[in-house]
């Protein structure tokens, strides 16, 4: 697995690569000397029990061995092209060899902020530099800015996702604008370009697996293309990749290496930042992980917008449409949507959804109450784009667009597919016109789950799950749809049966971002397979999901056994019949052992 890439200065407490605090530099990277001992690659690969080591000689640009650093990538002529882009020099102090320092990259996402990979700046580091405005080690005219302070985001537990921020002791000269953050979860899509730089190391020729020791003599950049997160997490069996959190991507014999950790990427098409890169195995060999930036929204947001003297970088006023979710979008109701539930003393109660908690009985259509057993998610600060639906009986209902609500004649349908016009069931199945649509911007996200994916939420009927696509029901074969909600359902049917059957999601966790775990996987498995098929023929398409919807139905069998077992009526007659089965048998051979004894 690829990582920073480590250097060092013998018996020296100060570093040439970072030149005088604030001034342009005349130093060269070349004159660094790294390691020809074995660096230690601790925490990526730390939490499976492995090390990672790799030799380094002295680095000569000079030389006719200097080589370019992504593996198959293409120098980058201007710095203007990519002017937030950064280098990142973590240093350590040891008392017997001195200063050394770990390589990587990071990107400016406001005057004075770098964001990188948690590997980079993790550990005892003595002092972090962030270097700007360089394509080339030769450049003479560039900025280097020592860090003030630096952090990772703690409040993540997985340790492969997460990011690191830098901040700078003073902001960049000149006119250098920070990169736009994407925070919508959707991008990167599947098949979407995103590019990516750096300084790293290349793989050699004859051994494509295994980095050499060489630093990249100029800047350079590669396209790669994302790809499914569902087939990636094949290629790294050891992990589990979360699609809300991370993407993969890559290209034939090019990519990231060694010292390209922490470096951005880039959608090609609008050139928002829409992840950092995380690891890897190889260069080129396998796709590249990437961390997904709209995956930490809140963590971003908290940590650099709103701060004192300093100015908030464009991005700080976008929204998380959907509040991330890898593709999904959003699945959720606004924290001051209001829903109504039965108390333990049987008495009814209105409050607001951030109010409600796993294990409340909420009011599900019809005098109906069914307990919360889950959250898809629950993000009580997070602001997104939501649609403000108001029909002429109720309170206006607020939602994200590709969240279902239940119509009078087409069932359940995202919400970007109502018109006004159209009729709403409300609490009691009566039909409500809808009278005006607005975007607005939602506080607080929240998904609560029932048993029957149904919950009242402003007084009109909705469902508790999203549409996989924009549409009133996804189309398997030509004229043919399947319900959305349907599929849903007995897709989360796995879910469900941890959490509600089972009851052992009391204490559910949840990512950065607000998504359940357990939850986001199953339902961006179904994604990603509904995805990928429409690359394919309708032969294709109309096989895969032929057995897609086999293993659901299968899911719907399996759910209404269960339910009838567990219903007490059910329980009632089935304790009925044993006994009158078991009275008959005893009886049956009593009546038998009294004839023999005759």
């Amino acid at each position: 697995f690829f990582a920073p890439f480590t250097l060092t200065h013998k018996h020296s407490h100060t570093s040439t690569l970072g030149g005088e605090r604030r001034k342009k530099t005349k130093n060269n990277i070349n004159n660094i000397k790294t390691m020809k001992s074995v660096m230690l690659f601790s925490l990526l690969l730390a939490s499976f029990g492995c090390l990672f080591a790799n030799s380094y000689e002295e680095v000569d640009s000079s030389s006719s061995q200097a080589r370019s650093l992504i593996y198959g990538g293409t120098r980058v002529e201007s710095e203007s092209k990519y002017p937030y882009f950064a280098v990142v020099i973590a240093s350590r102090e040891d008392e017997d060899e001195g200063e050394s320092n770990e390589l990587c990259g990071g990107v400016l996402i406001a005057r004075d902020v770098v964001l990188t990979y948690t590997d980079c700046i993790i550990g005892d580091r003595s002092r972090i530099r962030v270097i700007l405005e360089s394509v080339s080690q030769d450049d003479r005219d560039r900025q280097v800015i020592d860090a003030v302070d630096w952090m990772i985001d703690e409040s993540e537990d997985n340790e492969d996702v997460r990011l690191g921020l830098i901040f700078l002791e003073e902001e960049v000269e000149g006119d250098i604008e920070p990169i736009k953050v994407s925070l919508d979860g959707s991008k990167p899509a599947m098949n979407e370009n995103i590019i990516t730089m750096g300084f790293g190391s290349i793989a050699p020729d004859d051994d494509e697996e295994s980095p050499s020791n060489e630093l990249s003599e100029f800047l350079n950049e590669v396209t790669l293309r994302v790809n499914s997160t569902a087939m990636c997490d094949i290629d790294y069996e050891n992990r589990t990749l979360v699609d809300a959190q991370q993407f993969c991507a890559d290209a034939p014999n090019a990519g990231p290496c060694v010292g390209d950790t922490g470096g951005p990427a880039i959608d090609e098409t609008t050139g928002d930042l829409v992840g950092i890169v995380a690891f890897g195995q190889g260069c080129g060999f396998l796709p590249v992980v990437f961390t997904r930036v709209s995956g930490f929204a809140s963590f971003l947001k908290d940590e650099v917008c709103g701060r004192d003297n300093a100015d908030d970088p464009e991005w700080c006023d976008s929204p998380a449409p959907g509040g991330g979710g890898g593709g999904l979008g959003g699945f959720c109701f606004a924290g001051s949507s209001k829903v109504q539930v039965l108390r333990s003393d049987s008495r009814e109660e209105e409050i607001t959804m951030k109010e409600l908690s796993i294990g409340d009985k909420v009011h599900t259509g019809n005098g109906i109450y069914e307990s919360i057993y889950s959250f898809g998610h629950y993000s009580p600060s997070v602001k997104s784009d939501m649609l403000q639906i108001k029909t002429d009986s109720s309170t206006p209902l607020r939602l994200s667009p590709n969240h279902m609500v239940m119509t009078a004649s087409k069932g359940a349908v995202p919400a970007s597919r109502v018109r006004v016009g159209d009729e709403l069931l409300t609490s009691s199945s009566s039909a409500a016109s809808v009278q005006k649509i607005d975007n607005v911007i939602g506080r607080g996200m929240y998904a609560p789950f029932t048993p029957s994916g149904k919950i009242v939420v402003d007084g009109i009927l909705a469902s508790t799950y999203i549409a996989f696509e924009d549409s009133d029901g996804l189309e398997v074969v030509s004229g043919v749809k399947i319900s959305h909600q349907w599929m849903a359902h007995a897709g989360s049917f796995p879910h469900r049966f941890m959490c509600y059957y089972s009851n052992s999601c009391a204490n559910e966790k949840y990512s950065a971002e607000g998504i359940a775990d357990g939850i986001h996987g199953s339902l961006m498995f179904y994604k990603n397979i509904f995805e990928t098929t429409n690359t394919y023929g309708w032969l294709v398409r109309s096989v895969v999901f032929g057995l897609v919807l086999i293993v659901l139905m299968a899911f719907t069998a399996m759910e209404a056994i269960i339910s009838s077992m567990t219903n007490p009526s059910v329980q009632t007659t089935v304790i009925s019949f044993v006994v009158m089965v078991g009275s008959a048998k005893f009886f049956h051979a009593n009546n038998k052992k009294g004839k023999t004894q005759q």
